[in-house]
């Protein structure tokens, strides 16, 4: 009863995704060097029938990269899941690689994750968006948290799977990092997300407050719409 009223005192999906919380004792840190083979394990777990043909070798990529934040959540010691984040402007933002071992999925560990990854966010006047490029399994599960599907990316074997965008009030920002806090869910060593070197994007609100979509012309040489793969 008391999970059914506090989804009802949301001011959207977005916070109603904040309950119920997480149902097992599980702490989250900055991923290190040495979870590369675990981290690399859980891909492998979700992958058969799901990920895309080639797709691994572009995570593998993704964790030797210097600049990222990417977030391990650990139970017993043991990496069980990750989920990265990269700031593409002053106010958008990319999640990527949001994986849990099967094992330990459907426990709110995965939401968790997600979150997260929006309270290392910094503040934005109008808010911050945030895409993903997902699967289509997976949509659903993104769509309770508000993302609405905005288009679509190409895996390396040419299939076309879904992109999505999810808006961050600001004060739905400020109430998922209170949570969090209260409940001390917090981030070891946090990482400050990286600022894609080739891609700056942004989103700005008129007089009427209608929001559009801008882009730096030379990103647009360099790289395609800020989309991330997040599983």
């Amino acid at each position: 009863m008391l999970t059914w009223l506090q989804r009802k005192t949301a001011r959207n999906r977005l916070e109603a995704q904040l309950f119920p919380r997480l149902r097992i004792d599980a702490s989250f840190r900055a991923y290190k060097e040495g979870d590369r083979d675990a981290c690399l394990d859980v891909y492998h777990k979700n992958a058969p029938g799901r990920f895309p043909e080639d797709d691994g070798r572009g995570f593998e990529e993704y964790l030797e990269e210097d600049a990222k934040a990417l977030i391990v959540a650990e139970v017993d010691s043991r990496v069980v899941g990750m989920g990265g984040l990269t700031l593409e402007g002053h106010n958008v933002a990319t999640h990527c690689y949001g994986i849990v071992d099967p094992e330990w999925q459907r426990k709110r560990l995965g939401a968790t994750l997600t979150l997260l990854r929006m309270t290392l966010l910094p503040p934005a006047k109008d808010g911050f968006w945030i895409f993903i490029h997902t699967l289509d399994p997976s949509l659903p599960i993104y769509e309770k948290f508000g993302f609405i599907e905005c288009g679509k990316w190409q895996s390396r074997d040419e299939q076309d799977h879904p992109s999505a965008v999810l808006h961050i009030p600001p004060c739905s920002h400020e109430r998922i990092k209170a949570t969090m806090a209260n409940r001390g869910a917090a981030i070891q060593n946090a990482p400050t997300p990286p600022q894609n070197p080739k891609a700056a994007y942004w989103v700005e609100k008129d007089a009427e407050g209608r929001y559009s979509f801008h882009s730096d012309p030379q990103s647009q040489k360099n790289r395609n719409p800020p989309h991330e793969r997040s599983h």
